[in-house]
């Protein structure tokens, strides 16, 4: 083989390494993680071995899977700051074995992951050969820690899951705005991004014509469907715009929550706010709120008259719950005087601040913008 060839190859090689490394690989696995302690040379024999168990991974931070497991590790620190003894009973650690090489080849560690288990006043491991997933660990430790309670809650999801028979159906539907999220079980950046993801579902939960779904595009019944929208990497987004002649495009944006809320709220035309209320535009008719506003301010027969210049104007908005309001607020007022506004936005506000929830509480949000908006106009 000439030099220079070697050279090119060389190259290539160092090329492929920078595409892997740039995959879809996960989280850095040595960031601060709550739970989970750093150890290294100066503290391990301090805390290992000792009164309680350990569970110790040993990683290296160019690692895909390491960087894959992250997350889930990351949940199994929460887990463990919210048990009720499992401090008393447990550490649970990490050690960067690239910079403590030394703690690798004493422990035999050869590749990365590692998890090891020691148990107290132990210094020999069990090395862990389960799934790497955060409610594998934390079975595993409550069978091998007497009296352990570490348990990861199960939230509730409410991403849509697609499969190949449902896709088509869900995703084309004319009626609705649909983002799909293709993704694979083992994709790190996945696997970050699905809390995040799920917390989006739940804002437009109350939507019936948006659908924030998600698609296995690594299950081989689903792969059909990951080639014909060119999935290469995870995880990949499209939105399905509303409408029988529209087409999807690939989202694009920032991964935050707030990213995809302006996208969808644009997009779907809606007005949710992070929490899952309505923002304070939804329902506002400005023309309607001043014309409500002109009987707020008028008495006798000219208060009859602005009623009846409400109506009119909202005649123009046939079907429109919003404008129905605007008339029966007009009525009101014409019979109990503009206190009305203050009384009945006090009642509302103080009905938000309990336990109402779903369609009702969109339509006191829908109601209290409305009162707000003919506030603004009252002199």
């Amino acid at each position: 083989m000439t030099r220079q060839l070697s050279v090119v190859l060389t190259l290539a090689l160092v090329l492929a390494v920078f595409v892997l490394a740039g995959s879809c690989n996960g989280e850095d696995p040595g960031a601060v993680t709550p739970g989970v302690v750093q150890m290294s040379k100066d503290n391990f024999d301090q805390l290992v071995g000792k009164d309680k168990a350990a569970l110790v991974e040993f990683y290296a931070p160019w690692c895909g899977h390491c960087k894959s497991m992250a997350p889930e590790y990351a949940v199994l620190g929460a887990a463990y700051e919210a048990s009720t003894n499992a401090k008393d009973l447990l550490l649970i650690g990490k050690v960067d074995a690239t910079q403590e090489s030394d703690l690798g080849k004493r422990f035999g560690v050869t590749g990365f992951p590692t998890l090891l288990y020691f148990a107290p006043g132990s210094l020999k491991p069990e090395k862990y050969q389960g799934s790497r997933t955060a409610e594998d660990f934390a079975k595993y430790l409550s069978g091998v820690v007497a009296g352990l309670r570490l348990t990861i809650p199960n939230e509730p999801q409410f991403a849509m899951e697609l499969v190949h028979t449902n896709f088509d159906a869900v995703a084309k539907d004319p009626s609705k705005s649909v983002l799909v999220m293709f993704y694979a079980p083992w994709c790190g950046h996945c696997k970050a991004l699905k809390p995040t993801y799920n917390k989006l579902a739940k804002v437009f939960s109350n939507d019936k014509d948006v659908v924030i779904a998600r698609i296995n595009a690594d299950d081989a019944a689903n792969r059909k469907i990951a080639t014909e929208y060119s999935v290469s990497g995870f995880p990949t987004l499209y939105f399905f715009p509303k409408g029988a002649d529209t087409k999807p495009a690939e989202y694009r944006n920032g991964r935050n929550l707030e990213d995809f809320l302006t996208f969808v709220n644009e997009k779907a035309g809606k007005h949710r706010l992070a929490n899952g209320d309505l923002s304070w535009e939804y329902g506002v008719i400005a023309e309607l709120a001043e014309a409500v506003a002109r009987v707020a301010m008028s008495s006798g027969e000219s208060s009859k008259a602005a009623v009846e210049a409400v109506k009119a104007a909202a005649a123009k908005l046939t079907g429109s719950e919003d404008a129905a309001y605007y008339i029966k607020t007009a009525e009101r007022i014409a019979v109990k005087g503009p206190a009305y506004l203050e009384n009945e936005s006090a009642r509302l506000k103080r009905t938000l601040g309990g336990s109402v929830a779903g369609g009702r509480r969109d339509n006191m949000m829908m109601r209290l913008n409305i009162l707000t908006s003919i506030q603004k106009h009252v002199k």
